[in-house]
Formats: C-alpha cells, sequence, structure tokens
C-alpha cells in the first residue's frame, strides 16, 4: 500500500483506533518502511521534507499529520539517542518549537 493510500485509510479510522502503541500505527511503519526504501536509493532526508511539504499542503488531518511527526521524533529519541542525552534532545527541540512560533523560551529545568 502506498503512503497516500495508507494516510487515506487511517484518516478514514475513527481516532480511538489510532491510539496505542507505535505497532499499532500503521501509518508511522509505512513511512519508516519508506523512508528505509528511500536511504537505499539516495538522499533521505531530502526526500523525507518533500513528503512533508506535500503532506503539509494535502488535505490531511492536521492533528493525524502532527501525531505522525511526533511519533518518528519519538522513535528517533527511542533508538538513536543514548538516554542520558534524550532530556537535552528534548529542550532543545522545545526551545526550537519555541523559536519557530514566536512564544517564550521554555525554561529546561
Amino acid at each position: 500500500m502506498h503512503l497516500r493510500q495508507r494516510l487515506a485509510y487511517s484518516e478514514a479510522r475513527p481516532a480511538s483506533a489510532l491510539l496505542g502503541t507505535a505497532r499499532q500505527f500503521g501509518a508511522v511503519d509505512e513511512i519508516i518502511a519508506q523512508v528505509e526504501q528511500l536511504a537505499r536509493r539516495g538522499d533521505p532526508l531530502n526526500a523525507l521534507a518533500g513528503d512533508i511539504k506535500m503532506l503539509v499542503t494535502s488535505e490531511m488531518n492536521p492533528g493525524m499529520l502532527m501525531g505522525v511527526l511526533l511519533e518518528g521524533i519519538v522513535q528517533t529519541l527511542l533508538q538513536r539517542m543514548p538516554a542520558q542525552e534524550r532530556r537535552g534532545w528534548l529542550v532543545a527541540l522545545l526551545q526550537m518549537f519555541c523559536v519557530r512560533l514566536d512564544l517564550p523560551d521554555v525554561d529546561p529545568t
């Protein structure tokens, strides 16, 4: 199933069906599979950035899109960052959100 078909299928399901573990979140598994496939073919970050831009301008439910992107961040922190560095990365991400959204800075304590 292609990403667009998977996301359309995910949007048709009730939000309650999307709650739970990452393994139950089919759209995340599909995105991970596609990113892994892209990694074998070329620049995966460039391709992912293009997919994100396309999805942001699509008719996809914005809450679902943010949930998928957040799950990608969480899985990156869990799988790629040492446990002792995760808090620092989370604070940096929150500060970046504040800068991008023109909000007051986050207190890291």
